[in-house]
């Protein structure tokens, strides 16, 4: 996702004819070049552009130039994420699988799951 995020330091042009000519040259053409400049009268100093929906996801304001606000269309972006979850495993374990790995490869080969099926079906408990 942060590979899509693009960031345009405001304060580096003097008119609208320069943001054309930047937003042209990095193929951006439907980011609005008037708006980045309007932006940077306002006192904005750095934005944060999605290449794919050309929203503004972040910028930064002269009044704190280290404070970086994300904008609210992101915030309920980020909000309405779908988390990662983890993979549930497939894998099918043996006592004897087990061992012929630790004897052909070593404890050290053994994966956390087997590690585990191992420690679980001892018969030492």
């Amino acid at each position: 996702m942060f590979s899509n995020v693009i960031s345009i330091h405001l304060r580096r042009f003097k008119s609208v004819e320069d943001f054309e000519k930047l937003l042209s040259d990095n193929e951006l053409d439907n980011i609005d070049p008037e708006a980045c400049f309007n932006l940077m009268l306002e006192g904005y100093t750095k934005i944060f552009i999605d290449k794919n929906t050309f929203k503004i996801v972040g910028y930064c304001h002269g009044l704190d130039k280290k404070l970086i606000q994300i904008s609210e269309d992101f915030v309920l972006h980020l909000k309405n994420m779908n988390s990662i979850s983890f993979k549930k495993s497939t894998q099918h374990f043996t006592i004897d699988s087990i061992l012929d790995k630790i004897n052909e490869k070593g404890i050290d080969s053994l994966t956390k799951l087997e590690k585990e099926f191992l420690n679980n079906n001892s018969s030492n408990k």
